[in-house]
């Protein structure tokens, strides 16, 4: 509105000029080509005047329509630290990462705790774990699992409803040289003698870009878990200690410099991390991933 105000004040100030000239050269001597030429531009002032308004009150409308207004309280994605996540960073000196489903004979493990028991009655120690994936309602994987070198489920890129199926979705792996890495699902034929492996979706940070899926005014809150990679190799479980969006999520471990990052589960979430004082040890799941003492 001040804007309208000062132009329109701004023309009547221009009017008024010109009228006075005129006024002013019809009664002074040797003006009178001067006065016949600002009768000429009086004429047609309101023409221009009108013109010229209209033009600025369009770009007053074009600029309503595009500003932001001050109040708007549409709800943006928060900047996470470390204080809100349950982590483990990788050691692959001294730690091995394992995948399991079923125990010895062949029963589902399902908790973190049962997983510890299986763990402990080989004489090793977890060190941290998670649950690994999505599943079926009988706990089977909803995609690939390799569990010591041998396949359990295949690759499942088929289109459907739910986090696994927002594209693209990933599979988090372990090769044979104890060598972790994370990858499209479609690329997972290019990686050799894998040894462990799940599917999840969708994934979180793709060569360093969080997932064009993700909304940064996101309201979907849940508890999250995943795991991420740098460029140099190191990786980095997370799970968060309080609900956040899938934005949020994937912007944490870009944060971390992750190239790749990949989503296990939402609200189920549960995580083994006695070094963090954190040891839950319930659950009900299919893939659960542990972190062993070498």
């Amino acid at each position: 509105m001040n804007i309208e105000c000062s132009i329109c004040c701004s023309f009547i100030f221009i009017n008024q000029y010109i009228c006075t000239q005129v006024e002013i050269g019809s009664f002074t001597k040797g003006l009178f080509i001067h006065s016949r030429a600002l009768m000429i531009i009086k004429g047609i002032l309101p023409i221009i005047i009108t013109l010229m308004a209209s033009f600025c009150m369009s770009q007053l409308e074009i600029m309503a329509q595009t500003e932001i207004p001050a109040n708007d309280t549409t709800p943006k994605a928060r900047e996470l630290t470390r204080r809100d996540f349950i982590l483990h960073t990788y050691n692959p000196n001294t730690e091995i990462i394992s995948m399991f489903y079923k125990d010895a004979s062949n029963k589902l493990l399902r908790t973190l705790g049962s997983l510890k028991q299986f763990v402990e009655s080989s004489k090793k120690e977890l060190i941290f774990a998670m649950n690994g994936g999505m599943y079926h309602p009988d706990f089977a994987p909803v995609g690939l699992f390799i569990a010591d070198h041998t396949m359990h489920k295949p690759v499942n890129l088929n289109s459907g409803s739910g986090n696994f199926f927002i594209q693209p979705n990933g599979v988090f792996y372990v090769d044979a040289n104890e060598k972790p890495g994370i990858c499209l699902a479609r690329d997972i034929h290019k990686v050799q003698k894998i040894k462990h492996a799940t599917q999840s979706g969708p994934m979180l940070v793709i060569n360093r870009r969080i997932n064009p899926y993700f909304s940064d005014t996101s309201n979907y809150f849940n508890i999250r878990n995943g795991v991420g990679i740098t460029k140099y190799g190191k990786l980095i479980f997370a799970m968060s200690r309080k609900p956040v969006t899938l934005y949020e999520f994937a912007h944490y471990f870009k944060q971390q410099r992750c190239v790749n990052a990949l989503y296990f589960d939402g609200s189920i979430s549960k995580t083994y991390a006695p070094r963090s004082r954190w040891t839950q040890l319930n659950g009900n799941f299919g893939v659960m991933i542990g972190v062993l003492k070498r």
